[in-house]
C-alpha cells in the first residue's frame, strides 16, 4: 500500500509498455494435465542443445512454455455460425475442376438404386466433399460397394481407380476387372450421406 501512495498521479496515468524478450523460442501447448511433463523433459535435456555449437544459438534462454486451451464440450456442440437451412442441390454434382478425374464418374441423381433397396440423398455434394459415405456402383450389374472416408472424395476415389487399372486385388478391383466387365469403364461414384469427423 505504501508503494502505491507513492506513485504520483502522472506515473499512474502513464501507459506501462512490457519488454519482451525475443530471444526466447516459445514452446505452445494445448493444455493437458501431463503437459508438465513435456516442459520437464524439455529443460532437463535443455543442456544438451546449450552444448552444441550449432544449436546453441538458438536457445541462449530458457524456452517460455506456455499453454493454450483445449476445446471444451461448449466449444464442440456450440457454433458460432448457423448452418444454412437453404440446400441448393441434393446428390453429388461434378466439383468443376479441369484436373479432377473423378468428375467423369459422378452420378449426378438424387436417388441411388441397389438390388434390395433404393437409398434418398438428403445431402449436397461435391467431388471435394470430405467425411461421407459413398457408393460406387457398377453399370453393367449394378452391385455397389459403400465406403466412408474423412478425405475429399476425388481423393478415396482415385485411389479405387488406380486399384482397378492396376488389377489389385481389392473388392472394387476385383469386381470391376472380373469377366464381362469393363474396368474403369463400368465405374460410378456418388456420396449417399455426410458424417461427422469423430464417427
Amino acid at each position: 500500500m505504501h508503494r502505491v501512495q507513492k506513485i504520483t498521479r502522472q506515473q499512474a496515468l502513464t501507459s506501462q509498455h512490457r519488454t519482451t524478450n525475443s530471444d526466447r523460442v516459445k514452446l505452445i501447448l494445448t493444455y493437458h494435465p501431463h503437459s508438465s511433463l513435456v516442459k520437464n523433459v524439455l529443460f532437463r535435456h535443455l543442456s544438451l542443445l546449450r552444448s552444441d555449437p550449432e544449436t546453441r544459438s538458438v536457445f541462449p534462454n530458457y524456452p517460455l512454455v506456455s499453454y493454450r486451451r483445449d476445446r471444451s464440450l461448449k466449444d464442440m456442440l456450440v457454433h458460432s455460425r448457423l448452418k444454412s437451412n437453404i440446400q441448393t442441390h441434393f446428390g453429388t454434382v461434378q466439383c468443376g475442376r479441369r484436373r479432377c478425374n473423378t468428375c467423369a464418374y459422378v452420378i449426378q441423381t438424387r436417388t441411388v438404386s441397389f438390388p434390395l433397396a433404393t437409398f434418398l440423398i438428403d445431402d449436397g455434394f461435391t467431388c471435394e466433399s470430405r467425411n461421407l459415405i459413398y457408393a460406387i456402383i457398377c453399370k453393367r450389374c449394378n452391385k455397389a460397394y459403400i465406403g466412408e472416408t474423412g478425405k475429399r472424395l476425388s481423393d478415396r476415389f482415385a485411389q479405387h481407380l488406380r486399384d482397378i487399372r492396376q488389377c489389385s486385388v481389392t473388392p472394387v478391383a476385383t469386381h470391376f476387372n472380373d469377366t464381362g466387365h469393363l474396368g474403369a469403364h463400368d465405374v460410378q461414384v456418388t456420396a449417399i450421406r455426410s458424417c461427422s469427423s469423430d464417427d
